[in-house]
């Protein structure tokens, strides 16, 4: 068995034994980095007139909750911000917008913010 046209990420992560086919991880996977391994893996029988094939195999990487979110606090118009300190007015009119909090997270579906 043989990694046919993998590219480098699938060859720094994974390990493909040459005499069982049997494919492990030999590093640490982040989604982060990659979310998907696609490549091909190639076999030769052990015949005078030897025959060969390949198939391509595709590895999904799942998410885990591994970043913690960022919090972002913006001004808003004349509102300004320092350290996440809204600075307003006394006179300030009822219902205006003094600050929008945004929040952004590395990881996906269920475990993003």
């Amino acid at each position: 068995y043989t990694f046919h046209q993998a590219p480098d990420a699938v060859r720094r992560l994974l390990r493909l034994d040459r005499s069982t086919g049997l494919i492990t991880v030999q590093g640490p996977i982040d989604r982060e980095d990659v979310s998907t391994l696609k490549f091909s893996v190639g076999a030769k029988d052990k015949g005078a007139n030897p025959k060969s094939a390949r198939t391509q195999v595709i590895i999904t990487i799942k998410d885990m909750n591994d970043n913690k979110p960022t919090i972002e606090i913006r001004g808003i118009g004349l509102v300004t911000h320092q350290d996440g300190v809204a600075n307003i007015s006394e006179d300030v009119p009822v219902a205006t917008a003094v600050a929008l909090v945004q929040v952004s997270d590395r990881d996906e579906g269920e475990n993003a913010a």
